[in-house]
């Protein structure tokens, strides 16, 4: 250990890859991304916009909402079920 004459005998090659979590967003990620998705904020009764790279992370909660608001706050499968009897 610190003998600076030994021989070089190996290399050993590393790569790093970059990491993300699944629900994370970057703002780099976020400027190159040029579409949009448009929904209404039920809060505010305005249109909104949210970056199509990220509607996947929250447009199952945005979407419920939404069918929940002009449903009545019945569900889907709730519907369904009171059509069949």
């Amino acid at each position: 250990m610190g003998d600076e004459s030994l021989p070089v005998q190996r290399v050993l090659r590393v790569v790093i890859l970059p990491f993300e979590e699944p629900r994370t967003l970057d703002s780099a990620k976020l400027k190159r991304c040029p579409a949009a998705f448009a929904y209404e904020d039920l809060d505010t009764r305005e249109v909104r916009t949210m970056p199509a790279c990220a509607w996947g992370l929250y447009k199952n909660d945005i979407l419920r909402r939404i069918m929940e608001n002009y449903s009545g706050g019945v569900a889907a499968s709730q519907r369904k079920s009171m059509n069949d009897k």
